[in-house]
């Protein structure tokens, strides 16, 4: 997604890189992006779809956060625009943390070649959590109505305590997932979560979810907690924040040591 547009998606550049460079795999999160909480909308979808299959490019599309949808947002899934799309899946983010289960939908041809490789790699999955995940497909949407509805408390509880204690914060409401991304008033995400842990805090900083130390001026901060841990949370970073303001030589130190570890 575009950094500085809300709601939209740099497409161009995609449909460029594919076209320009050939690649033979593209990874995407369109629904509910990680970090940003985005729905990529139909139209996006089918254009990259036939710039995949124009420039000989596998769209491998991670849906795990797919059943994560707070606020009824409707989008095809990408295997609609195409048969050579390979989708993930699991149940780790919308169902139960702690089961590191998933799967993989693909063409017959595809998945064969898959469970081949796979023989080679280890011996097999552990049964008892794949008997577990089998027993929530089937009952895929009976834990998750309660999931969803902690979750839009969580969210709005999150939003409200970051405009009340870092107002200079620019905030996007995201649609669904489990993450708020948060624009800081200066590139000073990876001081941040250094300091952060003074407080009581650990976040990732932007340049984790970029190439080259990009996203400085950008903070993911998560609403999986209650609220009650989430206000802890917010007027930790609000210190932590402070901080920082006081000490701008701090800051400087810090980003010098961060851009020299990216190089």
């Amino acid at each position: 997604p575009s950094p500085d547009a809300p709601d939209s998606w740099d497409i161009d550049a995609m449909v460029a890189a594919m076209h320009q460079q050939g690649p033979a795999m593209a990874y995407l999160v369109p629904d509910f992006h990680n970090p940003t909480g985005r729905l990529m909308p139909d139209h996006y979808r089918k254009r990259l779809a036939r710039a995949a299959a124009s420039s000989g490019t596998v769209l491998v599309v991670d849906e795990t956060l797919r059943g994560l949808n707070l606020d009824g947002g409707t989008a095809a899934p990408m295997s609609a625009f195409s048969p050579a799309v390979v989708s993930i899946g699991s149940l780790s983010k919308s169902h139960w943390a702690g089961l590191r289960t998933g799967w993989i939908r693909a063409d017959a041809p595809l998945v064969t070649r898959f469970v081949a490789t796979r023989t080679t790699m280890d011996l097999g999955g552990p049964v008892v959590e794949q008997l577990a995940a089998a027993r929530l497909v089937r009952s895929y949407a009976e834990p998750l109505g309660s999931r969803l509805e902690e979750l839009r408390d969580n969210r709005a509880s999150l939003l409200k305590l970051l405009a009340e204690h870092l107002p200079e914060w620019e905030v996007e409401r995201p649609q669904g997932g489990l993450t708020v991304w948060c624009r800081l008033p200066t590139p000073s995400s990876t001081a941040l979560t250094v300091v952060a842990p003074e407080f009581g805090v650990r976040l990732a900083a932007g340049p984790r979810f970029g190439v080259g130390g990009a996203f400085e001026h950008y903070m993911r901060v998560p609403y999986t907690l209650p609220p009650a841990q989430l206000e802890t949370a917010v007027k930790a970073l609000r210190a932590a924040q402070d901080k920082l303001g006081d000490s701008p030589q701090l800051r400087r130190s810090l980003k010098a040591e961060e851009r020299s570890a990216v190089a």
